[in-house]
């Protein structure tokens, strides 16, 4: 019998082994403040699990000055959070708008105040976290947040 279960859980690791491991794919796009001085960066995640369910999406965003570069900017940790950017002042899970556009949008109203436009409407069907900061790392770029929710109607 130990044999057996010896075999089985043998067999059982190589079969895991042999599926698909997970691969996180980022995008990136940066968007400069109306001055230059800053850029808002969107970063999005799509890790794809070796089985279909383990499939997700989230989005980050963050604020930094134009100088640093995006991909050092993502690997300097935040003193307070350590899972997070320095430069981090939204994240969230993928999600779209009613007319199934991407979530979120940045637009810069002015040279210092950024506007992240969001959607919650998969929080109808599934809970999940969303961070969001109103000023960036240096403390000159506020950013507003304005929510769209666009509920499932009741049957």
């Amino acid at each position: 019998m130990k044999r057996f279960l010896s075999i089985v859980a043998l067999l059982g690791y190589l079969v895991l082994r042999a599926l698909p491991r997970a691969a996180e794919h980022v995008t990136s796009r940066s968007f400069p403040s109306p001055n230059g001085a800053y850029k808002a960066v969107l970063l999005s995640y799509l890790v794809e699990g070796g089985l279909s369910i383990n499939s997700y999406c989230y989005n980050k965003v963050l604020v930094l000055p134009s100088s640093v570069d995006e991909k050092q900017a993502v690997l300097i940790p935040n003193r307070w959070r350590s899972a997070e950017s320095k430069y981090e002042i939204y994240s969230a899970q993928c999600d779209t708008f009613r007319d199934y556009t991407h979530s979120p949008k940045l637009v810069w109203i002015a040279d210092y105040e950024l506007e992240i436009t969001f959607s919650i409407k998969s929080t109808a069907a599934f809970t999940g976290d969303v961070r969001l900061r109103k000023l960036d790392d240096s403390k000159r770029v506020s950013v507003k947040y304005v929510v769209e929710y666009d509920p499932i109607p009741y049957r």
